[in-house]
């Protein structure tokens, strides 16, 4: 069952791929370059990790709005590069 994110102010990396349409790498690779408006938890004394991420959807949306998030071709050239 996909949940719906729309009433939720923070969503995982999962569903913003989701939300997107891009690859769960593609978000990660985003959140690194900051160019999604995401936050890292601090992981759990004694669990090891990292630490979680989650990216805040009403900031998401704005920057869809404003055309600053990569569409999912821009994504794919850039791999494209990144391989060459």
């Amino acid at each position: 069952m996909k949940m719906d994110p729309s009433g939720r102010r923070w969503i995982s990396p999962a569903e913003c791929a989701e939300y997107l349409h891009v690859h769960i790498k593609s978000v990660y690779m985003l959140c690194r370059e900051r160019k999604l408006p995401a936050t890292r938890l601090p992981a759990i004394r004694g669990h090891g990790g990292r630490g979680r991420v989650l990216i805040d959807r009403q900031g998401l949306d704005r920057l869809l709005e404003e055309g600053l998030v990569p569409v999912a071709e821009e994504l794919l050239d850039k791999r494209r590069r990144a391989r060459r």
